[in-house]
């Protein structure tokens, strides 16, 4: 069987010695020596050696495989990862854990996944082998963890779709090219008399993670002396947050993608509640510690390690913790998780006509959803995080967030072993929406040329509205699929791709209508 060929033209990854010889005797890899003095690494009791050509025209290399590096994927066995050097640890126990051997340096060794926390470039993506490597993150799959390109891709939602569909981000205003805009709103309220605890706001950088920069306004000049030479995000703050026992908390919820196009998106139904370490004052501006619930901030607060009424210890309860405090409480948790996976589906769908096509067939990403409940119930997105922290600190972090890596490992090698059957799939419903758009068109210059008023929000007519249920599984460990929830959904998914470059917004409209049924059936 004639084996394939793959390049890998990726930049060195510099490592530790003494870490690389140990984990290399860890693994049991063979090493071998080609003519051009490039190592490579093939599986143990492999019954051919891996050989590599060096490119000719350029500094990357073509490395001839054999199949049993690919068997991971088709077999369900532990591949090959690559780590670079600042990834948590608990990432490289989960592969090791579920069998894979890990390599060191992208342009030597043959890889199947590669994870670091920083972001892979276009042509780095665009050269994967299709179906054998996966890289873990997306391009441009960051710009909904710009705060900036958030309260854009918002704004633009409410004027195409309503705010009453996207109701669930605060008022918010990028500084500082939108700084008169809001000075003029700001006193605005002042002048209809808005109560000064109904007239905060806070300040977000727009590029920064884990609390860093962020502060609650007490007058505009404070605004203006900050934004200078500096891009922030300030935002209309929620005075009247949910709060237990009087602390402040949001919820960090892990969303995976292992697709944009179409979009398919998994939730992990344990996630983390962060609560803020001291009681909620909505008089006291300047304590970091009863406003932010950023476990970056609050473990370095001076009631962290104190026994707080009815949280305990440290800043973080689990979802089930959660849940016994709602059913106590009688807080219907299933209305609220129903309204949470909506607002993250839209968000999600907000982004797809940003996310270029051809560059993510091999690619995956992990969000984390920070999600705030104010004191009627109402869900508030306050930002998604790019890389979020999978550090462990708490017996909380090991429960929720190793089994969350051994999950999605699973999902990971299901998807890719799918990946012939889905690409089959997409092409069949592409030739699909081809053959039936020819007749939409002949329909609607029937109605033009017959003056009959066209509705342009109006669903295409070949996406089916019958919302049956899907052929794919619904839970892969604690992974619940999230989007698509109904065959209606994928096949919308599935047009947003075909009309990719004039951006159609009508599957988007079918698909608001799907996800209002569904939180009415399913309170």
């Amino acid at each position: 069987m004639e084996r394939p060929k793959t390049k890998v033209p990726f930049g060195k990854v510099d490592q530790e010695e003494e870490r690389k010889e140990e984990i290399e005797k860890k693994n049991n890899l063979i090493k071998v020596k080609s003519t051009t003095n490039i190592k490579a690494r093939n599986i143990n009791n492999s019954s051919n050696n891996s050989k590599l050509t060096p490119s000719s025209k350029s500094k990357s290399f073509t490395m001839t495989v054999n199949k049993p590096y690919f068997d991971c994927w088709e077999e369900n066995k532990g591949g090959f990862f690559l780590l670079s050097g600042d990834t948590p640890p608990v990432v490289r126990e989960a592969f090791l854990s579920k069998g894979w051997k890990e390599c060191f340096d992208p342009n030597k060794d043959y890889w199947n996944i590669y994870w670091r926390p920083t972001r892979f470039n276009k042509t780095e993506a665009e050269n994967l082998l299709e179906g054998k490597q996966l890289v873990n993150h997306i391009i441009s799959g960051h710009l909904m963890t710009k705060k900036d390109c958030l309260v854009k891709a918002m704004i633009q939602m409410k004027k195409l779709f309503g705010e009453s569909i996207f109701y669930f981000t605060p008022i918010s205003f990028i500084l500082p090219i939108e700084i008169q805009k809001f000075q003029a709103y700001y006193n605005k309220r002042v002048e209809e008399g808005v109560e000064e605890k109904d007239n905060l706001w806070i300040m977000k950088p727009s590029d920064l993670s884990r609390g860093r920069g962020i502060f609650l306004l007490s007058s505009l000049d404070e605004a203006r002396d900050n934004i200078e030479g500096n891009s922030y995000v300030v935002q209309h703050y929620i005075p009247n947050p949910l709060l237990i026992y009087g602390y402040k908390f949001d919820l960090r919820i892990y969303i995976l993608i292992t697709s944009y196009h179409p979009l398919k998106a998994y939730i992990y139904k344990k996630g983390l509640v962060r609560f803020a370490t001291e009681k909620y004052q909505i008089d006291d501006l300047t304590n970091k510690c009863c406003h932010l619930t950023n476990a970056s901030i609050n473990k370095y607060g001076e009631e962290f390690n104190s026994e707080k009424e009815g949280i305990g210890k440290g800043s973080k309860w689990s979802f089930q913790q959660l849940k016994d405090y709602f059913e106590k409480n009688n807080i219907s948790w299933g209305l609220i998780w129903k309204r949470i996976e909506n607002i993250i589906m839209l968000t999600l769908l907000s982004f797809v006509y940003d996310i270029p096509i051809e560059s993510n067939k091999s690619t995956f990403e992990l969000y984390g959803f920070d999600i705030l409940l104010d004191d009627l119930l109402n869900p508030h997105l306050l930002e998604v995080n790019y890389s979020p922290c999978l550090s462990i600190d708490s017996e909380i972090d090991e429960d929720v967030k190793r089994p969350l890596l051994l999950d999605m490992i699973d999902i990971l090698q299901y998807e890719m072993r799918n990946k012939l059957s889905e690409k089959e799939k997409f092409e069949s419903i592409m030739k699909e929406f081809r053959m039936k758009e020819n007749a939409e068109k002949k329909i609607l210059k029937n109605l033009a040329s017959n003056s009959t008023s066209m509705n342009k929000t109006t669903a295409p007519i070949y996406i089916s509205k019958n919302g049956n249920e899907l052929n794919m599984p619904k839970q892969i460990g604690d992974y619940l699929l999230l989007f698509p929830f109904n065959k209606t959904a994928d096949k919308c998914s599935h047009y947003m791709t075909h009309s990719f470059k004039r951006k159609d917004t009508r599957p988007f409209r079918e698909i608001i209508k799907q996800l209002k049924k569904r939180t009415e059936n399913k309170p």
